[in-house]
């Protein structure tokens, strides 16, 4: 299934350039990419994620690192600019991002965009991370992350839906711990309408996610294990005018423990990915080898579902990725990089592929081509 998929894909949307200013190490810095596959190495610390920070904002709306946009502006700088330059069928397209510490500020081709869901759509990429286990480790909040991150990349529509319900939620928590309930009904029936659109995408996604998902962790185990994904909300719904029926009826039942409490206890924000492993507990009793296998056939079914979807392969971003899997592993995505642009991070010039395009060292947040 994901092989057929994959063959069809066209790698028509690349990085050109990317220019950052006082961002995170870098005061300034200009990168001319390769189509192809782009290693970047230095010690530790030099900044060599914050490359790959730079590139992944164009397709997140944020940093995959910082909780807070702020905290990727230069130590002593009030602010930071990032410009990047697409190639997407032979036609050029021009994205930058200007970060304050009151926010962000979006353009495409020097046109501003009032919100994030102007701005996403025009690149997509997978990342790559030690920092990935968390996915599998930690609680729901990081799977949670993973689903945004992931579907608010190319499904229309959800990153707008998602900050609408955020800001619904943070006041209907204010409300709760300013014990006004009495104005609980009007801010509720808001809220689960929109909550509704969310739960109902995700549940599309995690469908279409748990097949690919199943398909990419029989190869990579070679069968000798069955993962099932399952997403796990408040609601067995599937209406959106159903799923808003039964979250509202929900917070009425939990409106007295919440109001005690001062936080809303039903809602997207409490779902979960469930990650199952011959049905039990992948956070539980899997190993670390397992562990990353997991979350290889999650990024994997991602990069699979995209170009399905899209019919274009995401740019895969690697942080020094290929020192935490194993030979078979590393063979599984290194399958992937002839066929779109890769930009791998590693500690050591010996550590970068030889079929490497391009090469940069990092240093002390300067960077330059290897000639």
């Amino acid at each position: 299934m994901s092989r057929s998929h994959l063959a069809i894909a066209k790698n028509d949307m690349y990085v050109k350039q990317l220019d950052v200013q006082s961002f995170r190490t870098f005061e300034y810095g200009q990168v001319q990419f390769s189509p192809e596959i782009n290693v970047i190495f230095g010690d530790n610390g030099a900044g060599k994620t914050t490359i790959l920070e730079a590139l992944s904002f164009f397709a997140f709306g944020r940093s995959f690192r910082a909780t807070q946009d702020k905290d990727v502006i230069q130590f002593g700088q009030t602010e930071s600019r990032l410009r990047v330059v697409l190639e997407e069928a032979s036609r050029p397209t021009e994205l930058s991002a200007k970060i304050t510490q009151r926010g962000k500020q979006v353009a495409v081709n020097r046109v501003a965009k009032k919100s994030l869901s102007e701005f996403l759509g025009h690149l997509y990429c997978v990342t790559f991370t030690p920092d990935d286990l968390a996915i599998v480790k930690e609680g729901p909040d990081q799977r949670r992350r993973f689903l945004n991150l992931s579907m608010a990349q190319y499904i229309p529509g959800y990153i707008k839906d998602l900050h609408l319900y955020n800001q619904l939620l943070d006041k209907r928590n204010q409300l709760l711990k300013a014990k006004q309930t009495d104005a609980l009904p009007v801010w509720d029936a808001q809220m689960c309408e929109v909550a509704a659109r969310v739960v109902s995408a995700r549940r599309v996604f995690c469908a279409k996610l748990s097949e690919y998902c199943a398909a990419q962790y029989t190869s990579l185990s070679k069968g000798a294990e069955v993962l099932t994904i399952h997403y796990a909300t408040e609601t067995d719904a599937e209406a959106v005018s159903d799923i808003a029926d039964q979250l509202q009826k929900a917070l009425v039942r939990a409106e007295q423990r919440d109001s005690l409490r001062g936080f809303t206890s039903v809602g997207p924000h409490r779902d979960d990915l469930r990650l199952l492993l011959e049905d039990q507990s992948a956070a539980r009793y899997s190993s670390q080898g397992q562990q990353r296998t997991i979350v290889l056939a999650l990024k994997l079914a991602v990069v699979d579902m995209m170009v399905s979807e899209t019919g274009v392969y995401p740019i895969l971003l690697l942080d020094d990725v290929f020192s935490e899997l194993d030979a078979s592993r590393q063979e599984h995505l290194l399958s992937l990089l002839t066929r779109t642009q890769t930009v791998i991070t590693a500690t050591h010039a010996q550590d970068a592929l030889p079929r490497a395009t391009k090469a940069f060292r990092v240093t002390h947040g300067i960077m330059q081509e290897m000639t």
